[in-house]
């Protein structure tokens, strides 16, 4: 100032800092030093900072070209009560010594991962310019050292295209049946960690982040059942294959709750094993009564059968259980009939004039 003020009377919502195109910020917390001269210094406020990065005022590139200041009236008193007089953006002071921001961004909340929406929020100290972000350099693993399991070059998007503190990444399709896949990993606040690497991100001013990795603060389960997707059927082979919408667990599998039918006649799929593990896919080995029944009801052998899958019997790999479901023909060119001749088999009875033909 032209003279010595009272810091005491400096009133921090008084100033703006604003482009010279309209955009301002009024300062919302500050700390003054050097009081009782005509030089004060004024410690802005984090939230002040974060404010000014996120509307471009005073930040980004070139920015000293674009920071000024106004002050309205009495904004700060001189020891005689004389009042400052304004300084408006008609006639806004530009900044005289700027000093760009070289401060690497810190993410300091894996604030949520949802796993009905796929969507996965982060939160920085700084605005992250939304397109630095690169979803591929993200890591989820199931410890914060030494992870035993972890799923690495996702595939997602950022949610919206706004920079800001708070970064949503809606996770793809393939990247929750990835994470989904993996039972030990994200099925808890305790297995799911997140590990950013600088390259993730920048933030307005291009400074990269630091790396990080940080356990999730909200954690919210799959909540939705599984669905059976499609399903082929080898007869030759004996062999019945199902996809479904997500992963599901093997051993969850109730083959007495599954039933291939013709119309209203139903075959169960009794005793019939599971050949796969957790995966998209399940395989079935019919059982030789159970074939032998699908032939004799006609079920299998001309047209193409439906399949029948009752309420619970399987459950993905959060322990949501199917619900019950008509698959009314296998997917294209994944019916096979039963294509092998039999092949009889004479037994001939020791002292008897009789005997046992065999069909196999």
């Amino acid at each position: 100032f032209d003279e010595t003020v009272d810091a005491a009377t400096f009133l921090q919502s008084a100033v703006h800092f604003h482009d010279g195109n309209g955009t301002s910020a009024v300062f919302s917390a500050a700390i003054v030093s050097q009081p009782n001269a005509s030089t004060i210094k004024v410690q802005l406020g984090i939230s002040d900072v974060t404010k000014l990065k996120e509307i471009k005022v005073c930040s980004g590139v070139n920015a000293e070209e674009r920071c000024y200041l106004s002050i309205t009236t009495g904004a700060v008193q001189d020891y005689e009560g004389n009042n400052l007089s304004s300084i408006d953006e008609a006639f806004h002071l530009r900044v005289g010594d700027y000093t760009p921001d070289q401060t690497r961004p810190e993410l300091i909340d894996f604030y949520e991962i949802d796993f009905n929406t796929g969507l996965m929020t982060l939160i920085f100290d700084e605005p992250i310019l939304s397109n630095s972000v690169n979803v591929s350099s993200l890591r989820l693993q199931d410890f914060f050292k030494e992870p035993t399991v972890l799923v690495s070059e996702l595939s997602g998007t950022v949610f919206d295209g706004n920079d800001s503190t708070s970064l949503q990444i809606q996770l793809s399709r393939e990247d929750v049946i990835r994470i989904q896949g993996e039972t030990a990993l994200c099925r808890s606040i305790q297995t799911c960690v997140v590990s950013i690497s600088p390259s993730s991100a920048t933030d307005l001013v291009n400074n990269e982040l630091m790396f990080k990795t940080l356990f999730v603060s909200n954690f919210v389960a799959d909540e939705v059942s599984p669905q059976a997707v499609k399903f082929s059927l080898n007869m030759n082979f004996s062999v019945v294959e199902v996809e479904f919408s997500e992963p599901v667990i093997a051993s969850s599998i109730l083959p007495s709750r599954f039933a291939l039918s013709n119309h209203d006649i139903f075959v169960t799929l009794n005793d019939s094993r599971k050949l796969t593990a957790v995966g998209l896919v399940q395989v079935l080995k019919l059982s030789v009564d159970v074939l032998n029944s699908l032939k004799a009801k006609d079920i299998g052998t001309l047209a193409q059968p439906n399949l029948l899958l009752e309420y619970g019997s399987v459950m993905d790999t959060a322990r949501n259980p199917i619900n019950k479901t008509l698959i009314t023909e296998p997917e294209t060119a994944g019916f096979v009939q039963d294509s092998v001749a039999p092949s009889p088999e004479i037994r001939l009875g020791h002292g008897r004039t009789c005997a046992h033909i065999v069909l196999r």
